[in-house]
């Protein structure tokens, strides 16, 4: 199911939902910020920038979603007392101004997150249509999220952007250094040589959350989540 960008996004307007959630990498975020847009994977391989890799990279070639660019209705992170599995960076934007700037192309509802596709029916992936996700489509499943689709795998920031969330638990043993001064340089140059400036905010965790010790158990891909160059080979 797809319907026009600004159709999807007036409907999550609709449903309560003002504000939309992307967590990706600091290397990857940069890219973001000085192309002034959320990028597909495809896109950003396409014009030879740099990503992190993902976890899901092999599966949105399989299914043909490697050029739509995916957020959430909810800050997973907050919501789950958990790491988000695709970066520490979270970039927040607002539904209605974005409502309001796009243009063209479509929106579509997954009913499952692409890694779980395997298992799941073709027809039962996507929600059928904005009725279904009127009934069905609910903000606490992480599994539903919003797919920018057939839109150049490009998603302005210019008006939407309101804020960037950093994880920075305090004293990760065995780092070093202030993650979140270290993600911040980043960031700031990275604004400096783009089109959109906005505030960036250190995570403040709720009571019970685990990232902590998620972050301390790999510290390896901590350093590749926070590192805003690629590794040499």
């Amino acid at each position: 199911m797809t319907a026009t960008a600004k159709k999807a996004l007036k409907h999550l307007l609709d449903i309560g939902v003002t504000e939309l959630y992307h967590a990706n990498s600091v290397l990857t975020a940069c890219e973001f910020l000085r192309q002034g847009a959320l990028l597909s994977r495809g896109t950003i391989e396409a014009l030879k920038l740099r990503q992190t890799s993902q976890y899901t990279d092999r599966l949105d070639k399989h299914y043909n979603i490697w050029n739509d660019v995916f957020v959430d209705t909810v800050d997973i992170h907050h919501r789950g007392r958990k790491a988000n599995d695709y970066g520490p960076i979270m970039f927040v934007l607002d539904t209605e101004k974005l409502m309001n700037e796009l243009s063209t192309g479509v929106i579509g509802f997954t009913r499952y997150n692409p890694s779980k596709w395997g298992s799941v029916k073709a027809s039962r992936r996507w929600f059928a249509d904005l009725e279904a996700v009127e009934e069905e489509f609910d903000v606490n499943d992480f599994d539903h999220m919003v797919v920018f689709r057939h839109c150049g795998g490009h998603v302005s920031l210019k008006n939407s952007l309101k804020r960037i969330v950093v994880d920075a638990p305090e004293e990760v043993e065995g780092m070093g250094v202030d993650l979140f001064s270290y993600a911040l340089g980043s960031l700031k140059h990275a604004m400096y040589l783009g089109p959109k400036t906005c505030t960036v905010e250190r995570r403040e965790c709720p009571a019970g959350c685990g990232c902590k010790a998620t972050y301390e158990a790999d510290l390896d891909r901590v350093k590749m989540m926070y590192r805003p160059f690629l590794k040499k080979a």
